[in-house]
């Protein structure tokens, strides 16, 4: 299971949605409305003397009503920041940690007048 899987079922465990109907990986489909992205952004440079990785990730929240968002988005953030120690999934990638690289908050509305959040992590993994 990929890293962003990871997340995602963490924030299916966490009672934001289902994974392919409200919770997607790598994309943001036109519909549902209401709906959070989770993408792979990347990381830091890879130490040359330690085993370890540190990738970050983006999730975005979409809802047609700014206060639900806005509540998801906290519970993304409360869910995932300062995650210490263990693995999101039995058996998968080991979690060193999981950090707010920023504060999430709002991107403005997209095309269809959907309140749109991001938010941003980055993370310790072996």
């Amino acid at each position: 299971m990929i890293l962003i899987e990871q997340i995602a079922t963490a924030l299916s465990d966490a009672g934001l949605g289902t994974i392919g109907t409200n919770i997607f990986l790598g994309t943001q489909p036109e519909t549902p409305d209401n709906c959070i992205a989770v993408y792979d952004t990347g990381g830091t440079q890879p130490s040359i003397d330690y085993p370890d990785k540190t990738p970050t990730f983006q999730v975005l929240v979409r809802n047609t009503n700014y206060e639900t968002g806005k509540n998801n988005l906290n519970t993304v953030r409360s869910t995932l920041h300062r995650h210490m120690n263990s693995e999101l999934v039995a058996g998968e990638t080991y979690f060193y940690s999981i950090f707010l690289i920023a504060e999430g908050g709002s991107i403005g509305r997209d095309e269809n007048g959907r309140d749109v959040f991001s938010i941003n992590f980055i993370c310790k993994t072996r």
